[in-house]
């Protein structure tokens, strides 16, 4: 995450997020966005399968910032919520 980005946001932010089906490096990958279309990073591929697969559905998924910790590395800064909308 740049820098700049960092310093604007705030918890419980709304997300975005954007399936990248065709990313050459994961191809379950999740990329999140602020609503104003900055990218922050991505869902980790550690917690990605099961989002991918239900938002593969056609079900939509909300995000929301659920913490930040600026001490933390740069991956690790943002805590994001996520989930299906039913």
């Amino acid at each position: 995450m740049k820098p700049d980005i960092f310093g604007t946001l705030k918890e419980s932010e709304t997300l975005v997020l954007r399936r990248e089906p065709d990313n050459p490096h994961d191809p379950l990958a999740i990329a999140i966005f602020t609503k104003g279309g900055r990218q922050i990073g991505y869902v980790p591929r550690t917690c990605n399968y099961s989002p991918a697969l239900v938002a593969d559905q056609d079900v939509r998924l909300s995000a929301e910032i659920a913490g930040i910790d600026p001490k933390a590395e740069s991956w690790e800064r943002v805590q994001v919520s996520l989930w299906q909308e039913v």
